[in-house]
């Protein structure tokens, strides 16, 4: 079970209107997301930086590119099976669509939005990370 359960105590009444800021544990279910977003434990006590800076977030990622990996090995052919109908259905044709998208209509107009390239440049980047992960899943159906 995943809900999230919150219980305050407080000794004495607040007033009406009072705010107070809650810190709360999540555990590590979404720990590393508050750190990339620079309000995690570790932010806070020792100074980690948030993915603003290229070499935190390129430290991150690869330490979670590792256990991607190793997760992926420990696929069986109804794990591979199950993560590539994901995959595909939720993920490539989505990022597909609109990356292709994008294409067509920045033939048509050279001014294209800032917001609308940068939606591009996470697109583009969704379809790298694809790649990656059906070459790792290729490799781990080799190995079965």
């Amino acid at each position: 079970n995943d809900a999230v359960h919150y219980f305050f105590h407080q000794d004495t009444p607040m007033q009406k209107g009072t705010t107070v800021e809650l810190f709360v544990n999540y555990l590590g279910k979404y720990e590393s997301v508050r750190e990339r977003k620079g309000y995690g434990l570790n932010n806070l006590l020792y100074s980690l930086k948030d993915d603003n800076d290229a070499p935190s977030r390129y430290h991150r990622n690869m330490l979670e590119r590792k256990e991607i990996v190793r997760y992926i090995k420990s696929f069986n052919i109804n794990d591979i099976k199950e993560a590539l109908q994901f995959l595909r259905s939720w993920v490539f044709y989505r990022v597909k669509d609109k990356s292709n998208a994008y294409i067509a209509n920045s033939e048509h107009d050279q001014q294209m939005p800032k917001e609308k390239k940068e939606q591009f440049e996470r697109q583009f980047i969704a379809r790298r990370r694809i790649s990656w992960l059906s070459k790792n899943i290729f490799l781990r159906l080799k190995i079965l």
